[in-house]
């Protein structure tokens, strides 16, 4: 078992995962009845690059080995709040229905343009959406802009949606699950959609 403990390496595994799997096999191995400046110089020569650059800028580190893995812990969380957050691609929908008062088709979506990047430069806008959308998106703590998580209009980078022309056919949508979504045609020239 101390193999094992010799051939252990953190990597990029989180030291919330990694920490419970080193004591383990620290256990198994004996080292329970180590020295505490023993089981810290084990674990640090095992930690990620990230870990080892990271405990150069303390300049006391901690004694006994509890203490220093609460220092661990704590350096570790830092440098995860630093990470950006994986932004999420946008995946058209599997299927929408569109249902008008006359008939049914099925229709297969194209990516939204309003939220590809633009290939000349120009900033491109949010979709206009309706009431419904926003009110999820809102409770979902998601941009009201985009709709994706981990970022508000504040920091989103489409411009705001602009309301639909007078006098053009609009289309209601509702969205009733992950793979279906109901787009109705709405007659007449009042929208209510993004009105608040």
């Amino acid at each position: 078992m101390n193999n094992q403990l010799n051939s252990m390496v953190q990597g990029n595994e989180a030291f919330t995962t990694f920490l419970p799997k080193f004591e383990w096999t620290l256990a198994e191995a004996g080292g329970s009845d180590w020295a505490d400046q023993v089981k810290i110089n084990t674990l640090k020569w095992i930690l990620s690059q990230e870990l080892q650059t990271s405990l150069v800028y303390i300049s006391d580190h901690p004694t006994a080995y509890h203490d220093f893995v609460r220092t661990l812990q704590t350096l570790a969380s830092r440098l995860a709040t630093l990470k950006p957050k994986a932004k999420a691609t946008l995946t058209p929908k599997a299927k929408v229905t569109v249902t008008t008062a006359a008939d049914e088709m099925d229709w297969e979506p194209s990516i939204n343009k309003a939220q590809t990047p633009a290939s000349n430069g120009e900033q491109k806008r949010a979709q206009w959406v309706t009431k419904e959308v926003l009110e999820g998106r809102k409770a979902a703590n998601q941009c009201l802009h985009c709709g994706r998580g981990g970022h508000f209009i504040s920091n989103c980078k489409l411009l705001p949606a602009q309301p639909p022309r007078q006098g053009k056919a609009k289309v209601k949508t509702m969205e009733v699950d992950d793979d279906l979504m109901i787009v109705e045609l709405v007659e007449g020239s009042d929208t209510e959609s993004g009105k608040e």
